[in-house]
């Protein structure tokens, strides 16, 4: 995807925190893609293509199970055999 102009958040794992109360993950980044499609997509071992200025918090906390969302607070399961 190409960026026009500077995005903060891309790929953010912690795209739906409560503390950034006007920030919806579900704009649009790029023509019907949101910001939660893409950290979904990176989930389930999608490959993401950026060009342009990501900003801010790029791939904030990616890979993490993150206690806030009730995860254990260490590594995501292992993707693939490389692990």
């Amino acid at each position: 995807m190409e960026l026009n102009k500077p995005l903060d958040c891309i790929c953010d794992f912690t795209y739906d925190f409560v503390w950034q109360s006007n920030f919806d993950y579900n704009q649009e980044v790029v023509d019907g893609v949101t910001y939660k499609d893409l950290v979904e997509h990176l989930k389930n071992k999608g490959i993401v293509y950026i060009k342009g200025d990501v900003g801010h918090r790029f791939c904030s906390s990616m890979g993490a199970d993150l206690k806030y969302f009730g995860g254990n607070g260490g590594k995501l399961k292992c993707w693939n055999s490389n692990c």
